[in-house]
């Protein structure tokens, strides 16, 4: 029940544009850079403990692509970071705005 409300919260995602990763494993960070930032993301939903973005192809608007598939682990998590406003939310969030005002 928890991964099936993450994707509920993530739907918010869906029709804006993936601007950047703050942190991720290396190898994953450098692939996330190349194949996903500036990809629309088209839908999100979770299979078990899993969460998908299906992110939008380069070549054909409206067309599925490329997807990043998500496993938060025991202490795992995101971040989303509202473009207009600023306002940080998601089960990392509150971790990073103490790490930026230490």
């Amino acid at each position: 029940p928890e991964y099936r409300r993450h994707a509920e919260l993530l739907q918010i995602l869906v029709g804006q544009r993936l601007c950047r990763v703050l942190r991720a494993h290396p190898a994953l960070a450098a692939t996330l850079t190349t194949e996903l930032i500036g990809l629309r993301v088209l839908r999100v939903f979770s299979i078990g403990k899993e969460l998908f973005a299906v992110f939008e192809s380069r070549k054909q608007i409206e067309v599925e692509d490329e997807a990043l598939r998500m496993h938060l682990g025991e202490s795992g998590g995101y971040v989303i970071e509202d473009k207009q406003t600023g306002r940080l939310w998601g089960p990392k969030a509150r971790e990073k705005e103490v790490a930026e005002t230490q």
